[in-house]
């Protein structure tokens, strides 16, 4: 039996499939818990971070509360949902402005160690992204972007870069990949829960840091239900609350199908 997690944005979205006592009993059992992992150890570490899976598919709501530096905050609404299938990891997202209605995007996504794709809704249908573009924000005047819910860099090549800690133990990663030239991504998995505490996307054009603020147990599911993205060259930031959630549904392949309408049929969810 294995701890089944996800993250979704590198705001971190993660959810654990399993009770807590379990978890604990899991990650402080397996993993060395000293200063530093032998290399065996901390590709195991990552290997297990980097394969974790949903134990099925999901619907949340979010709202985020975009924060200027030198202006008034903005709000955005929106849902995401998901789940496994043979091929990859899919996610189906939808955000909006609330004070502006035409200010809003929707996209599908696919995880894979065999290759990731984004599409986004544009001119009547959904349209492959490329991955250029992958870092731009998902909405207009937003710090998220796909390349933070996509989290490509989980089947890069890591490098590992040793004890730490950032309010907790942590272990620290480094990768890089020859697709997105200039960029490196540092990842901070929590010692205990092998879960990141933070992310940071670093290069010319990009230099944001993403972290956990608080979690919400559902029954035996534990969900993010806070985090935060912060753009550190503008020093504009996005919190991330979400506000209602299920598990255990069967959304099938059609919603995740370039082919899709933009319109989905939410079901009823349970408020956080």
């Amino acid at each position: 039996m294995r701890a089944y997690l996800t993250a979704f944005l590198s705001t971190l979205f993660v959810l654990i499939f399993l009770p807590e006592v379990f978890a604990q009993h899991v990650r402080k059992s397996r993993f060395d818990t000293g200063i530093d992992l032998s290399p065996a150890a901390a590709s195991e570490r990552w290997a297990e971070f980097a394969s974790a899976r949903l134990a099925g598919d999901y619907c949340m709501t979010f709202k985020i509360e975009h924060r200027p530096r030198r202006a008034k905050e903005v709000y955005y609404s929106g849902y995401m949902l998901g789940g496994e299938r043979p091929d990859g990891t899919y996610t189906r997202v939808h955000i909006q402005q609330l004070s502006d209605a035409s200010n809003s995007a929707d996209y599908i996504l696919k995880s894979s160690p065999k290759g990731s794709m984004v599409w986004k809704f544009q001119d009547g249908a959904f349209v492959e992204v490329p991955k250029a573009d992958w870092l731009k924000p998902m909405c207009k005047g937003l710090v998220y972007s796909p390349f933070d819910l996509l989290m490509p860099y989980k089947f890069w090549k890591c490098e590992y870069a040793g004890a730490g800690r950032i309010g907790q133990a942590v272990h620290l990663y480094n990768l890089k990949n020859p697709d997105f030239s200039g960029i490196i991504v540092e990842v901070a998995l929590t010692r205990d829960f092998n879960a990141p505490a933070k992310i940071s996307i670093i290069g010319a054009s990009c230099d944001k840091t993403a972290r956990l603020g608080s979690v919400k147990r559902i029954g035996d599911v534990w969900i993010t239900r806070e985090a935060s993205a912060k753009d550190d060259i503008s020093k504009d930031s996005d919190v991330l609350r979400f506000t209602a959630a299920k598990f255990g549904l069967n959304w099938g392949m059609a919603p995740f199908l370039p082919s899709a309408k933009k319109e989905v049929e939410l079901p009823l969810l349970e408020r956080l």
